[in-house]
C-alpha cells in the first residue's frame, strides 16, 4: 500500500473520528450516553438518519441546516471534523512515517482525539472534562515511553512541570490580582500535555500555548467588543502547543542547546 493511500486512509478515519468526538461534547453538553441513544438534531430533536451524519459532506449538501426543521447547524462539527482529520495525518506521519512505529500512531492520535474533545467542551461551556484530561494524558504519555520517544522519567517530570507551572500562574495571578485568571481544569491540561511530551519539551509547549494565547487573545480584543475581563478558554492554546512542539519542539531546543 502506497504511502498516498495511507494518507488518505488516515483522513477518512480521522474525520471518522471527529464525528464520534462531536457527538462525545455533544452528549456532554446535555449530559447524555454516548453508548445509548440516537444522534438528533440539537434544535428540532428529530432523530438523524445515517447520511445526515457523513462528516463534512453532510454538512456541506445540507448547506449547513437541518434537514428537518432547517435550523443553522453549528460550524462546530465541521471545524471539529476537519481538525481530527489533521490531527489523524498528523499521528500518522509522526508515528509511522518519522519513527516506524503504528502503535505510537495509534496511541497519539487516541490522545490528541481526547484533547480535541476537552478543547471543544472547553469553547463551548469554559469546563474542562477532568476524565478526557486524565485519559488523554495516560494513553499519550504511556505510549510515548514504551516506543522510546521519551522515557518514564521525562514522562513524569513533564506530568509534574506541566501542571506546577500552570499552577504557580494560578496561584500568583490570584495572589496579585485577586481574581481567578485561568480556571483549575487548565492545571489537569497542562499536566497531560506535559506527560506526553515529557521534560524539558513540555516548556516549548506551554511557551508556545502562552504565545498563540496571546496572539488570540489580543486580536479578540481588537475584532470586538471583548474586555481585559473576558474569559477566553485556554485549554485550546495548550493542545495547539502540544502539537507543534510534537512537530517542531526539538529543533526548537537543539537550537537552544537543550535537546530533550
Amino acid at each position: 500500500m502506497t504511502t498516498a493511500i495511507l494518507y488518505l486512509w488516515a483522513v477518512l478515519l480521522g474525520l471518522a473520528l471527529g464525528s464520534f468526538v462531536n457527538v462525545l461534547v455533544l452528549r456532554d453538553d446535555d449530559r447524555s450516553s454516548i453508548i445509548t441513544g440516537r444522534s438528533r438534531c440539537p434544535a428540532c430533536r428529530h432523530p438523524l438518519a445515517w447520511y445526515d451524519l457523513i462528516p463534512l459532506l453532510s454538512f456541506a449538501v445540507l448547506g449547513g441546516r437541518c434537514r428537518y426543521c432547517k435550523k443553522p447547524i453549528s460550524w462546530q462539527y465541521p471545524l471539529v471534523e476537519a481538525v481530527a482529520a489533521a490531527l489523524s495525518v498528523f499521528s500518522f506521519w509522526y508515528g509511522v512515517i518519522d519513527r516506524g512505529s503504528w502503535l505510537l500512531a495509534a496511541g497519539l492520535a487516541a490522545s490528541l482525539m481526547l484533547l480535541l474533545t476537552v478543547s471543544a467542551i472547553d469553547i463551548s461551556r469554559m469546563e474542562v472534562p477532568v476524565e478526557y484530561c486524565v485519559a488523554g494524558g495516560v494513553i499519550g504519555g504511556a505510549v510515548l515511553s514504551l516506543t522510546g520517544v521519551h522515557s518514564w522519567v521525562s514522562m513524569l517530570e513533564g506530568l509534574a512541570a506541566g501542571a506546577g507551572i500552570i499552577l504557580a500562574v494560578m496561584l500568583g495571578w490570584r495572589l496579585f490580582f485577586h481574581q481567578d485568571g485561568m480556571g483549575e481544569g487548565d492545571i489537569w491540561v497542562a499536566g497531560a500535555i506535559g506527560a506526553i511530551l515529557g521534560y524539558p519539551l513540555v516548556l516549548v509547549g506551554l511557551l508556545t500555548a502562552v504565545l498563540l494565547g496571546a496572539i488570540i487573545g489580543v486580536a479578540a480584543l481588537g475584532l470586538s467588543k471583548k474586555s481585559l475581563q473576558t474569559a477566553i478558554p485556554f485549554g485550546p492554546f495548550l493542545a495547539a502547543g502540544l502539537v507543534l512542539s510534537l512537530w517542531i519542539g526539538n529543533s526548537f531546543l537543539q537550537w537552544y542547546g537543550w535537546a530533550s
